[in-house]
Order: structure tokens, then C-alpha cells, then sequence
């Protein structure tokens, strides 16, 4: 590396109980050797696996906060996208639903169907999506192998449940006023909007 010095040094002990007096051990050992009195003037530092474990849990479970809110904001969007289809489906169906109404559909019949529609459409959005995720992990295998990486992204079947499942509870949840409104349409008014 092109320098006089041990950059750093990895210890196993034998047994995990002392690890703390070996740290303070090595710690004393690294100041006599670098002539070091005060603690604030260490050039080195100490740490164990744990620590290590510690930071990278907390780095991660940020890192996982951050996808969470990206997630939910993207989730917000699509199901606002959702409902004006919705919106849209219902307006261009009005005399549709005013006959359905007219020949003894009840309010809950119409709601059912457009609720329906609704997670139809987010559910086929879902396994777009969960194609293309399976396409870019399997993109991101290759590239990480190419790179000289052994890294391996699976997925697995409990986040392909998580993901259908939110898709599907988007759809009841931003496809529920559109069907809704669609429900209470009057039937003379729907038979007389055509």
C-alpha cells in the first residue's frame, strides 16, 4: 500500500466474554506504543465486531426509514392516479350503472363492481411491477457478478405477497370514493345524463 505502518489488525479471541478487557488491553497497548498520555490524542481506534454491527444496524435501519417514506409517497401518487381513472371510468359509464340501477341493482352491487375494478387494475399493475423488480434484480446479479461481486438478490415469496397485497389494498383504498359515488347515483338522473 505504499506505507511504513499497519494500517489495521483483526483479532479473534477465543473467548467473547473478555472482549472488553482486550479492547482496553489493546487500547493501552497502541498509546505506550505511540507515545500517547491523553485519550483525546489517540491516532487509532478500537472497535469490535459489535460496535461495528451496531453502526451498520443503525445505518441500515435509516437507510430502511428512507425507503419506507419514498415508498409511501410513491404508493400516495399511484393511488391518486388510481382514483382519477376511476373518476373517469365512472363518468363514462353513468348510463351504464342508471340502467343497471333501473333494473334492480343495489347500491352494493355497483359498489362491488367498481371496487373490484379498481384492485384489478392496481393487482395488474402489481405484477407489472413485480416483473420489472424481477428484472432489475436479476439485471443487478449479473452487473455485481461482472464487477467481481458474489452478491445475490432474491426475492422472496413474502415480498412478492407484500407488494401484491399492497397493490391490491390501494386499489379498495383510492377506488373507494369513485365507487361510492357511483353507487349513489340516482337512476333517472344516470339514464338522463346519455
Amino acid at each position: 500500500m505504499g506505507v511504513n505502518y499497519i494500517q489495521f489488525a483483526i483479532f479473534n479471541l477465543k473467548d467473547m466474554k473478555k472482549l472488553d478487557i482486550t479492547m482496553l488491553d489493546a487500547t493501552d497497548i497502541m498509546r505506550r506504543q505511540h507515545k500517547i498520555t491523553k485519550p483525546d490524542d489517540d491516532d487509532f481506534s478500537v472497535n469490535s465486531i459489535a460496535e461495528i454491527m451496531d453502526i451498520l444496524n443503525k445505518v441500515f435501519f435509516t437507510i430502511d426509514l428512507l425507503l419506507l417514506a419514498l415508498t409511501s409517497i410513491s404508493l400516495i401518487v399511484g393511488g391518486v392516479g388510481i382514483m382519477n381513472v376511476m373518476y373517469v371510468i365512472v363518468a363514462e359509464r353513468i348510463y351504464e350503472i342508471g340502467l343497471k340501477k333501473a333494473v334492480g341493482a343495489k347500491k352494493g352491487n355497483i359498489l362491488t363492481q367498481f371496487l373490484l375494478e379498481a384492485v384489478f387494475i392496481t393487482l395488474l399493475g402489481g405484477i407489472i411491477g413485480l416483473f420489472i423488480g424481477l428484472g432489475v434484480s436479476k439485471v443487478g446479479e449479473i452487473v455485481a457478478t461482472n464487477l467481481g461481486f458474489n452478491l445475490d438478490f432474491p426475492v422472496t415469496f413474502r415480498a412478492v405477497f407484500i407488494g401484491i397485497g399492497f397493490s391490491a389494498v390501494t386499489g379498495i383504498i383510492f377506488g373507494y370514493w369513485p365507487a361510492r359515488q357511483a353507487s349513489k347515483l340516482s337512476p333517472m338522473e344516470a339514464l338522463r345524463k346519455e
